[in-house]
């Protein structure tokens, strides 16, 4: 990890990127990207780099976090809902993964879709329109 000088800020990568989002929709032209239905964050964010073209903006970033303020409210809430319970509920599952009385080693597998099942599927997925994400707003909801 490189060493933070005094003019560098360090801030969790989602909170950056909601930033620099927040600071694109600021801008009076509307961008547009391309992307598929299903792929990695760096394929997006390359659709979104190249959708900029040459256009570069200054960003000032806040050291303020969305998320922070809401992580530390949460552990206070959650310590104060304990606080306020018996010693006995106190131990029970407030604040603890969810668990459950099934053993889920015992009940295998689930069954595979029949034949008919699967073929309806595929039928119906042939209908689908070649999902290449472009929002064109001729065709949004809004529009019509």
């Amino acid at each position: 990890m490189a060493t933070l000088t005094e003019e560098q800020l360090r801030a969790e990568t989602v909170e950056l990127l909601h930033q620099v989002a927040r600071s694109i929709s600021k801008h009076e032209e509307v961008l547009y990207s391309t992307i598929p239905p299903r792929c990695s964050w760096k394929t997006a964010l390359k659709a979104v780099e190249d959708s900029l073209g040459t256009l570069d903006k200054e960003v000032a970033f806040s050291l303020q976090s969305r998320f922070g303020n809401s992580r530390i409210l949460q552990q206070i809430a959650l310590a104060d809902a304990r606080s306020s319970l018996s010693p006995l509920e106190a131990q029970s599952s407030l604040g603890l993964p969810i668990r459950t009385e099934v053993d889920i080693e015992k009940m295998g597998t689930p069954n595979k879709a029949s034949e008919n099942v699967r073929q309806k599927l595929a039928n119906e997925a042939k209908s689908w329109p070649d999902l290449a994400f472009t929002f064109d707003p001729q065709h949004s909801p809004q529009h019509h």
